[in-house]
């Protein structure tokens, strides 16, 4: 399910990107997501991360303290580990957490 999932949402990413040109971020999130229902872990944990292009839309969404290229730190080979672990905690419970609770996936 989650290979199907993925290469749905990528297509999907890239069409709804493409129809909505001037569309916010969660106007192209509400089109994607539109009629899916599924859980948080059906995604791949790449396709949610930060610095791909669903985790980018999800920053843009839902991180109103940093902009989606700080999350780069998260990859950046000289960010400490310590500063990583702090980073990815933040995109759990914050970003993560506000778009699962948003398309209320289980």
């Amino acid at each position: 399910m989650a290979q199907i999932l993925e290469a749905n949402l990528a297509q999907l990413l890239e069409n709804c990107r493409s129809l909505l040109p001037g569309g916010t971020s969660l106007e192209v999130l509400d089109a994607v997501m539109q009629g899916r229902r599924c859980r948080l872990t059906d995604f791949e944990p790449e396709t949610v991360a930060p610095c791909t292009p669903f985790g980018d839309l999800l920053a843009e969404a839902f991180d109103k303290g940093m902009d989606p290229d700080d999350w780069r730190l998260v990859t950046h080979p000289i960010t400490p580990q310590a500063a990583k672990r702090a980073l990815r905690a933040v995109w759990e419970t914050e970003v993560l957490a506000k778009f699962a609770a948003k398309y209320q996936l289980r």
